[in-house]
């Protein structure tokens, strides 16, 4: 459920992106792999850090983005208080073949299907 099985990303071997239900996202330089969701009237959050053996699940009776936002911010600063930071990633350079593939991309597998059609996006290089 962890490896992304897209046919663009498994084909391109890329370890971040979105599996079986699951998606794998970097927060504050951190890993999770997670999924998120929600209704009329509810959203929920699940997310761990195989790494470290860590995860939390939380649900609230509220459509309330603001919300859900600062509950997760609190509970991923939690579970990561006592790590030490991640190592950032290496600078590198945008290459001539990074700028030959500007243009317009579109998701091959969007969250939400009804949305497809603006999930497009112009991907610049320069």
């Amino acid at each position: 459920m962890e490896r992304p099985r897209s046919s663009l990303t498994a084909r391109s071997g890329l370890a971040l992106g979105y599996g079986l239900h699951l998606s794998t996202y970097v927060d504050s330089g951190w890993v999770w792999v997670g999924h998120d969701g929600g209704v009329n009237g509810g959203l929920t959050n699940m997310a761990y850090r195989p790494d470290q053996g860590v995860g939390f699940a939380f649900m609230i009776n509220s459509g309330n983005g603001k919300a859900f936002e600062r509950i997760g911010r609190v509970v991923r600063d939690y579970l990561t208080q006592d790590q030490p930071p991640p190592e950032s990633p290496p600078v590198t350079s945008v290459s001539a073949l990074a700028r030959e593939r500007a243009g317009w991309y579109r998701p091959d597998n969007p969250r939400v299907a009804k949305l497809r059609f603006s999930s497009a996006c112009w991907v610049s290089c320069g």
